[in-house]
């Protein structure tokens, strides 16, 4: 029994070990259990931590993503963009392509048209004998058709006014018998009740060889409100002789009829107006009508005969035409038709001259207060002027003296053989003399009715540049009366040997028995 009460107090006391090393796992359990629900609890709250981010998180990807789609959104419509300016780049492309090979076969085109030019122009050069004889021959019809189609025209009822103002003049000097043209001027409608009518100069004077100064014997002027002739009183006939202006006092009242007389123009002509010329070409047409455009409305005359400011034209005329208006659209004058250089080259004192004359011949004298320049002048070549200036040298064009009267107000400065090249007029203004589009005839110094100095610039053949002033203090009253004359220098002896080369008034033919003029050269245009 002891032994197994032994066995039994070992075996309890095994268990009790046991038991105690049981509980103390279970202690050290515990404590591992309690660490480890310190550790789940740790992780709890990194794990609500980390659950808080990813919600911040989750947020800002929601923003992000709809910042993307935004951003996508663009993208999208500007590809869409894109492909539109694509497809608009590739059709320019093709349209590009299509217009160079427009362009190319213009090129061909143009390529065989000049060479079949080149060819025409090969046999035109063959034939230019024929042609000129068939140019010289036959009108030139282009030029008209173009006139006709694509000038502008003279309104109907402005012609008409126009024509109603021109007359033919017939007059008879030294025995002989002429037509000319003119027209009934006014300027303030109490001039209507003289009918003051305006011609050419060399229709009422002739200068003869330098040594007579014939007046009209007689005259017919046509009254525009009955169509019928009056005599022409010769003490009432005015004349500017350089600027080939005349000025005859009918006293035909026109009063009641102002649309039968022509007032200058208001504006001023410019290089290719269209400009009209009426007159009685060849005494064949009366008021006849011819149309073309202003070709120079300051001309310089290069043979220095035609001294004053003048007008020239393209406007065809011919012997009769003399005295006839140059008129603008509207029916103003800006000039009077009184040489010619050939059908289609012509034209006269302008309308800056006109005012200034017809204001003293409507005074009923002659114009012979004007400045007498006493100089005979011409526009040179560029090779003779090339001789004042050193070698390689620029230069303007100018006027060349060729002889110096001793009445002259230049003759203590200018010689021959020098050249004029400007002046300056009191009010400061400069004036360069020649004929290029800015240029000036020396005549623009003789409208001034007072003595003026004038500071002129001019070079000596030794190249010497020299300036100098002059006093305008001589008039036309202070010299011969021959010296006041159409296509007169200033001095005498030239004109004579121009209308020797010329077929003179009282040289033409006898057709209609008026006397012909029908030369190329310079000349006055009466019949």
């Amino acid at each position: 029994m002891e032994e197994v009460n032994k066995r039994q107090s070992t075996t309890l006391a095994s268990v009790e070990a046991t038991v105690s090393q049981q509980n103390f796992k279970m202690r050290n359990f515990d404590a591992t259990l309690a660490q480890q629900k310190a550790k789940l609890l740790a992780a709890e709250m990194a794990i609500s931590q980390q659950n808080a981010k990813l919600a911040t998180s989750d947020v800002t990807t929601r923003q992000q993503f709809a910042k993307l789609a935004t951003v996508e959104a663009v993208v999208a419509q500007q590809t869409a963009q894109l492909a539109a300016a694509s497809q608009t780049i590739r059709e320019q492309q093709t349209a590009l392509t299509e217009a160079d090979a427009v362009i190319r076969k213009q090129a061909a085109q143009l390529t065989t048209a000049v060479t079949a030019l080149t060819a025409v122009e090969a046999t035109a050069s063959l034939h230019g004998a024929r042609l000129a004889t068939v140019e010289t021959a036959i009108p030139p019809l282009a030029t008209a058709m173009d006139a006709l189609v694509s000038r502008p025209r003279l309104r109907r009822d402005v012609c008409a006014d126009v024509k109603s103002a021109c007359s033919q003049i017939c007059f008879q000097v030294n025995g002989r018998f002429y037509v000319g043209s003119g027209w009934f001027y006014y300027d303030a409608l109490d001039d209507l009740r003289h009918g003051y009518f305006v011609t050419a100069a060399h229709c009422v004077m002739q200068v003869v060889e330098d040594r007579a100064l014939l007046t009209m014997e007689c005259g017919f002027i046509q009254d525009p409100t009955t169509d019928t002739w009056v005599r022409v009183d010769v003490r009432s006939v005015f004349y500017d002789g350089v600027a080939d202006v005349a000025l005859i006092k009918t006293d035909i009242d026109l009063s009641n009829h102002p649309r039968c007389a022509l007032k200058l123009a208001v504006g001023e002509p410019v290089s290719g107006d269209t400009c009209y010329v009426v007159g009685n070409p060849g005494g064949l047409d009366e008021d006849s009508v011819s149309v073309g455009c202003v070709r120079d409305p300051h001309y310089c005359e290069p043979g220095g005969y035609q001294i004053t400011d003048s007008i020239f034209v393209t406007c065809p005329g011919m012997g009769g035409n003399s005295g006839g208006p140059i008129v603008d659209e509207a029916g103003g004058v800006v000039g009077i038709y009184t040489f010619g250089l050939g059908e289609s080259f012509g034209g006269g004192s302008n309308k800056g001259t006109l005012q200034q004359t017809l204001s003293v011949l409507k005074a009923l004298r002659n114009n012979r207060q004007k400045r007498y320049l006493g100089l005979d002048w011409n526009v040179p070549s560029p090779f003779l002027v090339a001789r004042y200036y050193p070698a390689d040298a620029r230069f303007s064009t100018c006027v060349y003296i060729n002889r110096v009267a001793p009445e002259s107000p230049f003759a203590s400065v200018l010689s021959p053989g020098d050249l004029l090249l400007s002046a300056t007029l009191p009010s400061g203004e400069l004036v360069e003399f020649g004929n290029t589009n800015k240029q000036r005839t020396p005549g623009v110094l003789v409208y001034y009715y007072e003595p003026i100095a004038i500071q002129i610039a001019y070079v000596k053949p030794n190249q010497q540049r020299l300036v100098a002033t002059v006093v305008l203090d001589r008039t036309y009253d202070d010299v011969s009366l021959l010296m006041d004359g159409p296509l007169q220098t200033g001095l005498l002896g030239r004109r004579t040997k121009l209308l020797d080369r010329l077929t003179g008034l009282a040289e033409g033919t006898a057709t209609h028995a008026f006397a012909c003029n029908p030369g190329m050269s310079l000349m006055p245009m009466g019949v």
